[in-house]
Parts: C-alpha cells; sequence; structure tokens
C-alpha cells in the first residue's frame, strides 16, 4: 500500500514507502490524468495479487495544487481471483465432458436409428414389400420411417395389384375364347 501526494507539477511531496521519492517527479498514467483534473482509478491482476490505483486531484479556490495517488496491493483478492479461476476452470472441464458424453450417446442412437432405415431399405429392394421399420420415438426419424412405412405399404399393395393382372390376364391368355 503507498500514498504519495504531488504538486502541481508532479513532485512528490509525501510518500509512505521505505525508498521515499519526496522532491521526485511521479510520472504515472494516474498522476497525469489527475492533474489533467480527472478522477482516475486503474486495476489490474498481477502475479497472484489484485493491484489497484486512484489518484484524485487537490483543488483549491479552483486552482488545481497538486494530487493524491494510492496504490494497494492485495493478495487476498488476488487469492479470490486465483480460486475462481480454478473453479471456473473445473466446472467448464466438467461441462465439456458432460458434452461430449451427450454428444456420443446422441451420434450413436441416431446412427442406430439411421442403420435400421438403411436396412430397411435393402430389404424392400430384394422385393420384401411387406416388410415395415419400427422406429419409436418422436423426432424427425421417427417421420421419416413412418413415411417410409406408407411408402412400402403403397409399393406392396401395388406389387399385389401387379401379380394379380399379371395372373389374370396369364390364366386369360390360356383358356381360349
Amino acid at each position: 500500500t503507498r500514498l504519495v501526494i504531488t504538486d502541481v507539477r508532479g513532485v512528490a511531496l509525501y510518500d509512505t514507502a521505505p525508498e521515499t521519492q519526496i522532491g521526485k517527479f511521479f510520472i504515472l498514467p494516474e498522476i497525469i490524468q489527475a492533474l489533467d483534473g480527472n478522477d482516475v482509478f486503474s486495476w489490474n491482476y498481477h502475479d497472484g495479487a489484485m493491484q489497484s490505483r486512484a489518484a484524485t486531484p487537490i483543488i483549491a479556490y479552483d486552482t488545481l495544487i497538486g494530487c493524491v495517488y494510492m496504490m494497494e496491493q492485495d493478495v487476498q483478492q488476488g487469492q479470490l481471483i486465483e480460486s475462481l479461476q480454478s473453479n471456473v476452470f473445473q466446472i467448464t472441464l466438467v461441462l465439456e465432458l458432460i458434452v461430449i458424453v451427450f454428444s456420443v450417446i446422441f451420434s450413436r442412437t441416431f446412427s442406430r436409428r439411421l442403420r435400421r432405415i438403411m436396412a430397411s431399405m435393402r430389404i424392400i429392394q430384394e422385393g420384401d414389400y411387406s416388410h415395415m421399420v419400427n422406429m419409436g420415438g418422436n423426432d424427425e426419424l421417427t417421420v421419416l420411417g413412418e413415411e417410409f412405412n406408407r411408402l412400402t405399404a403403397r409399393l406392396h399393395t401395388s406389387e399385389q395389384k401387379r401379380r394379380r393382372f399379371v395372373s389374370d390376364a396369364s390364366h386369360e391368355l390360356k383358356t381360349p375364347l
């Protein structure tokens, strides 16, 4: 923790640091901005500690006569930030693992159901038009399976009509008029 009081030129009039800088210029960004008439606060996290800096102008009778600069290094806040970073990192890892597991389960389930449709297509392609695919569920693949079953039923009906027609035509051609 440090407190510095400067004059209007930025020369230290008071300094609480053990290696006091009284009589020397302080050219810190916060002091320069305070000597321009602005209140300034800045902070950063560095080496496990929170460093806060503030400067404010000293004004007497509407005239700037100097500034007060304060700096604090807070290790407890730094430890809190490290703890928060560690917790956020651990939570992120757990969530990523959950997402990966969910993705693997979803992709396997999706692939299995898609393979079921593909196997049914091969069965239909071989001529078994009575085959129906049983998808289960309530999603887009279920809708696709239901449409597939409707198409298969229509193919089965068409195949039965074709066979009946061929059989009737063959019978008619065999029997004389």
